[in-house]
C-alpha cells in the first residue's frame, strides 16, 4: 500500500521497507530505523548521473517503487520526475527543471512538467504522472516517450465523464494510482472528486460531488461530499482509502442478495454455482450471470444456462442438424466428417476443394460430382486449370513471348517493359521497337534496351559514330572544320572555305589546296588562305625565293687604319636559283655596323644585286673592333636568314705610313667596265672624307675557279677615309656599285 508521499516495499511478511517524503529527502524506514536515501535538507536540483544521497531534491511529494525496487519520485519544485536505479544512482527521466506542458509525443526528458506532486508504476512498466499545475494525468512509456492521457493542457474544470479520459476537464489532479483491478483512480484536489478511468479509457466520477465539503459517515458515493483530497489507497477485500483535508477515510464495498463479495471487492452474482469471473463456464461460457441463476444468453443461444443453439434453424442435438454428416458446436458451426464440407456440410469437394468455394475448379467451372469439374468455354484440364495465350498453352515457357505470365485465355500480364497482346512489344530507351527512329536510326531493338548497331555506330542507343577514324564528338573530327552528320559524312560549316568528304579540302587565294598550281607551287595550303612554303620561298602565297643557306659575310683584312680604311667585304651567295629568281628585281640591302660590340650604324638601301650601291657611316668612328651584318628583303619580307662577319676588323690609328695589309679580291672571269673603276678613282680623289664603296657581282663556273663553290656573288665594299684636313663635320659617304 502507498499513499501521497509513502511507498512500501516488501519480500515478505517480516521484511517491509517504508519510503516517504521529507520536504528536500527521500527517506526509508526499515526495523525503526530511518535512513535517508536522497536529497539533503538544502534545496535544489542537482546530482544526475551520481549517487541520490548525493543530489539535491526540492519540494518533493510523491515516491513510489517498482517490483525491482526503482525508486520513482515527484520533485515537485523542480518540475521533474527523477528516478533511483537498484545500485543506488539518480537519473531525470521527465521534465526539464524548467515549468510547463510541452513535448507530448516526444521523449519524456525534453518534455516539460509543472508541479508534479505523485507518480505511480503500471503492472507493465509504464509511469504516470499527476501533472499537477498542468490539470493532467501523462504517461511515460517503457521507451521514454511521454503522452498526456486524461485532462487538458493548463485548462482547470470538471466534464467529460462517459466519453474519452482525454477529452475530459481536470482540476489540479494531486494523485494518480492504480486499482487492483487495473483502473486508474485520479484524485483531483481542486475539483473535490475521485475520478476512475477504465480499461477503455472511459472516465467516470468516483466519489464526490464536487462540493468542497466534510460529509458524515455511512454514505453512498454519489452523495459523499469530499474537502480537498489528496491521496488514494487500496487495501484489501475492495476496501479504498482516501485522505482529505481533517481526516483518512475508508470505503467499504457492500453486496446485494444474491451476490458475494469478491476478493477484488466487487460484487459478483452466482448463476448454478458459478460468477462471471468463470467467464468460460459460468452460463455454458455463452451468456452472463444478471442475477442469483438468471443467465442473459448470447444471440441464437437459449436455455436456462444458455446451452442451447441451432445449426440452420436445426437444434444442435438433432440427428438431422448439419445435413447429419456433421456436429453442430456452436450456432451455425458445423464441424464435417471427412468428405463433407460447408457451413451445413451439404458440399463436397473437387481436388480438396468444396464444390460450393469460388476457388473450385480453379474458380473456372462447377464442380459437378466427386473430384469432375465442368469447365468454362477456354478452360481445360481436370481442375480447368489450363487455357491458352494465342493458341500457347499457359504453363508453356513461350507463353507470351516469354515476357509475361498468361493469367486467363488471350490475356497476357506483360512483365516490367513489355507490352502488347503478346507482350511482343518493347522499347529502346523509350522509343517502341518497331518505330523508325529506334536505336537512333542505326540499329535494330532486338530487347528491351538493347541496341544492335549498323556498322559504323555505337552506343547504347546507337547515337554514336565516327568520321574517318575520328569520334563524332571530337573536337577534330572533320578535322574541325565540319560536324559529323553520319558514319563518314562530314557537313562542312563554311562551303565557301571548306570542302571535301572530311572537309580537309580548302583554298587559297583562290586555288584548291589539292591543286598542284597552289601557293605557287612552292607550298601547302593548310587553312584557308594560309600557305606553309617549302624550302627556300616564302611569303604569304609562297611567292618568294628565300636563301636558307647559310651566306659568307667576311673582311678580307683583319687589320685597317682609321685614317685610310681599305678593307674590302666579301658576300658569298651559293644558292643560283635565289640569284636567278631576283637577277632582275630591287632588293632592300640592310646592313648594319657594330663598333666594340655596339650598334655603330645602320642603312637599307634598294636596288638590284648588280646596281651601285650607296652607304654612309658617321665620322665619329674611332679606333675598335668592327662587325658587320647583313640582311636581304624584298616587299617587306625577308628573304635570307641575317648574316654577321665571321670576324671583327681591328681599326687603329695610323702612325706613320706602311703597307696595305688588305687582302687582294679573287680574280672572276667578269670584266668590269672601265668606268666603274674611273668612277671610284674620280670619287676617291675629289671627296673629302669619302669612302668609296664598290660592288662586282661576277657569275663564276666551277671549271673557272676550280673550287668547291657553284656561284660566287662578291659584294665589294671599298672603304676609303681622306685624312684631310677638310673633313665633313658629321658625315662620311659611301658609294656602292
Amino acid at each position: 500500500m502507498h499513499a501521497d508521499g509513502l511507498a512500501l516495499y516488501s519480500n515478505s511478511i517480516d521484511d517491509v521497507e517504508v519510503f516517504f517524503t521529507d520536504t528536500n529527502l527521500i527517506r526509508r524506514t526499515k526495523n525503526g530505523t530511518n535512513t535517508d536515501i536522497a536529497g539533503s535538507l538544502t534545496s535544489g536540483y542537482s546530482g544526475d548521473g551520481g549517487l541520490a544521497i548525493n543530489a539535491l531534491l526540492a519540494t518533493s511529494m510523491g515516491v513510489t517503487i517498482s517490483p525491482n525496487r526503482e525508486i520513482y519520485i515527484a520533485d515537485t519544485g523542480n518540475s521533474v520526475i527523477r528516478k533511483i536505479n537498484s545500485t543506488g544512482y539518480i537519473h531525470t527521466i521527465a521534465g526539464t527543471g524548467t515549468s510547463g506542458h510541452s513535448g507530448d509525443g516526444g521523449l519524456a526528458v525534453n518534455a516539460k512538467l509543472f508541479h508534479p506532486r505523485t507518480v505511480t508504476v503500471t503492472s507493465e512498466g509504464e509511469i504516470l504522472i499527476a501533472d499537477t499545475s498542468n490539470h493532467v494525468i501523462r504517461k511515460i512509456t517503457k521507451d521514454g516517450y511521454i503522452f498526456t492521457i486524461a485532462g487538458k493542457p493548463s485548462t482547470s474544470g470538471y466534464g467529460g465523464d462517459g466519453g474519452l479520459a482525454k477529452d475530459a476537464l481536470l482540476s489540479s489532479p494531486q494523485c494518480v494510482r492504480i486499482s487492483p483491478s487495473g483502473d486508474i483512480f485520479i484524485v483531483e484536489y481542486g475539483g473535490a472528486r475521485i475520478r476512475k478511468i477504465n480499461s477503455k479509457g472511459i472516465i467516470s466520477t468516483f466519489l464526490g460531488t464536487g462540493q468542497q465539503k466534510l460529509s458524515g459517515d455511512g454514505l453512498i458515493t454519489n452523495q459523499t461530499t469530499l474537502n480537498y483530497p489528496v491521496a488514494i489507497a487500496f487495501g484489501l477485500n475492495g476496501i479504498i482509502y482516501f485522505a482529505e483535508s481533517g481526516g483518512l477515510r475508508k470505503l467499504t464495498p457492500i453486496c446485494v442478495e444474491g451476490s458475494i463479495l469478491m476478493e477484488n471487492g466487487l460484487c459478483e452474482y452466482q448463476c448454478f454455482g458459478y460468477t462471471n469471473l468463470n467467464s468460460s463456464i459460468v452460463c455454458s461460457g455463452k451468456g452472463e450471470c444478471i442475477s442469483f441463476n438468471v443467465c442473459e444468453c448470447k444471440e441464437n443461444y437459449y436455455g436456462s444456462s444458455c446451452e442451447k443453439f441451432k445449426c440452420f434453424n436445426v437444434e444442435n442435438n438433432s440427428s438431422n442438424v448439419c445435413s447429419s454428416h456433421g456436429m453442430c458446436v456452436s450456432h451455425n458451426n458445423c464441424s464435417c466428417i471427412e468428405g463433407y464440407h460447408g457451413l451445413n456440410c451439404d458440399l463436397f469437394e473437387c481436388n480438396g476443394i468444396p464444390s460450393n468455394d469460388s476457388k473450385v475448379c480453379s474458380g473456372k467451372g462447377n464442380c459437378t460430382l466427386f473430384n469432375q469439374c465442368l469447365c468454362e468455354l477456354g478452360y481445360l484440364g481436370n481442375d480447368c486449370q489450363q487455357f491458352y495465350c494465342n493458341s500457347i498453352l499457359n504453363d508453356n515457357s513461350s507463353v507470351c513471348s516469354s515476357k509475361g505470365l498468361c493469367l486467363s485465355p488471350n490475356n497476357c500480364s506483360c512483365f516490367d517493359n513489355f507490352r502488347g497482346d503478346n507482350c511482343e512489344m518493347y522499347d529502346c530507351y523509350g522509343v517502341a521497337r518497331n518505330d523508325s527512329s529506334v536505336c537512333s536510326s542505326h540499329g535494330i531493338c532486338t530487347s528491351f534496351n538493347n541496341c544492335s548497331c549498323q556498322v559504323g555506330y555505337y552506343g547504347n542507343n546507337c547515337e554514336l559514330t565516327s568520321c574517318f577514324g575520328v569520334e563524332k564528338v571530337s573536337s577534330h573530327v572533320c578535322n574541325g572544320n565540319g560536324t559529323c552528320a553520319s558514319f563518314d559524312m562530314c557537313n562542312c560549316f563554311d562551303n565557301s572555305r571548306w570542302f571535301g568528304k572530311n572537309c580537309n579540302l580548302t583554298y587559297c587565294f583562290g586555288n584548291s589546296s589539292d591543286d598542284v598550281n597552289v601557293c605557287n607551287s612552292h607550298g601547302d595550303c593548310l587553312n584557308y588562305d594560309i600557305c606553309h612554303c617549302r624550302p627556300h620561298y616564302i611569303g604569304n602565297q609562297c611567292q618568294f625565293r628565300f636563301n636558307s643557306q647559310q651566306m659568307n659575310f667576311t673582311f678580307n683584312s683583319s687589320i685597317d687604319y682609321l685614317e685610310d680604311i681599305t678593307t674590302i667585304l666579301l658576300l658569298s651567295i651559293q644558292d643560283l636559283q635565289f640569284i636567278d629568281y631576283y637577277s632582275r628585281k630591287k632588293i632592300d640591302f640592310n646592313v648594319t655596323f657594330f663598333l666594340n660590340n655596339q650598334f655603330l650604324w645602320n642603312q637599307v638601301t634598294q636596288e638590284e644585286l648588280r646596281s651601285p650601291l650607296s652607304f654612309s657611316l658617321p665620322s665619329s668612328l674611332s679606333n675598335g673592333s668592327l662587325l658587320a651584318s647583313i640582311t636581304l628583303s624584298f616587299n617587306s619580307t625577308l628573304i635570307s636568314l641575317e648574316t654577321v662577319t665571321l670576324s671583327p676588323l681591328l681599326i687603329i690609328r695610323k702612325e706613320k705610313a706602311s703597307v696595305s695589309n688588305s687582302i687582294p679580291l679573287p680574280k672572276t672571269s667578269i670584266s668590269q667596265p672601265k668606268k666603274d673603276n674611273e668612277a671610284i678613282s674620280s670619287t676617291s680623289e675629289n671627296t673629302t672624307g669619302i669612302i668609296v664603296v664598290a660592288v662586282v657581282v661576277p657569275v663564276v663556273t666551277l671549271g673557272a675557279l676550280g673550287v668547291g663553290i657553284a656561284v660566287i656573288v662578291l659584294v665589294v665594299i671599298l672603304m676609303k677615309k681622306k685624312a684631310a684636313t677638310s673633313m665633313v663635320a658629321n658625315t662620311n659617304n659611301f658609294e656602292m656599285k
